[in-house]
């Protein structure tokens, strides 16, 4: 006699593509955290940073506007953004393009001034936001970094300050013409009083 196969339960091609889809999101997972254990700055007892920390922008998209109030200095994570002046103007001026590792928005965080500068991605990108409640435990975690961000403040002072003494120099000039002008249409007003 021919023993007899149990047809499958109801149910069952269900409960084992369930179990595939949590083994495929668990190996996602396990990938993901792998990823942010070799990239993301940690806390103590080896936790990671929280999620809210990390964000992600595609090319094109502004990550920091010049002018705009933001209390938060910014690690690039990975991938590429560019710097720039007076962004979206006729006296629009790039000042460079910052790769993994670079931190950006150091003056809203450490001086509470407004940026001085607008940071777009160049491409997709993930920084890293420090607020300022993280400050010392990321100067902690990230001593190299803070080298590079008082180099990246004094890069920046020094180019503004170009600006400024450009913008004087413009300035001057336009006073002496100015001057020269004023000083023609006195001795031309003096010579037609005289005339009359």
């Amino acid at each position: 006699m021919k023993k007899q196969e149990n047809p499958p339960q109801k149910g069952t091609k269900s409960a084992i593509l369930l179990l595939y889809l949590l083994f495929q999101h668990s190996a996602r997972q396990r990938k993901h955290s792998a990823w942010c254990r070799n990239h993301l700055p940690r806390r103590r007892k080896g936790k990671l940073v929280d999620n809210n920390s990390i964000l992600t922008f595609h090319p094109d998209e502004i990550i920091l506007r010049e002018g705009e109030d933001s209390k938060d200095m910014f690690k690039i994570l990975k991938g590429n953004a560019e710097v720039y002046l007076a962004h979206g103007t006729e006296n629009e001026t790039l000042l460079g393009l910052l790769g993994k590792g670079a931190c950006f928005g150091e003056f809203g965080l450490l001086l509470h001034e407004k940026s001085p500068y607008t940071v777009i991605a160049y491409s997709d990108i993930i920084i890293y936001r420090v607020t300022e409640d993280k400050i010392d435990e990321f100067i902690r975690e990230n001593h190299v970094n803070i080298l590079q961000m008082m180099k990246s403040m004094a890069s920046t002072m020094m180019l503004m300050q170009s600006h400024i003494n450009q913008l004087s120099t413009e300035l001057d000039e336009k006073n002496k013409v100015n001057k020269r002008i004023v000083g023609k249409n006195k001795e031309m007003l003096k010579r037609y009083i005289y005339n009359r």
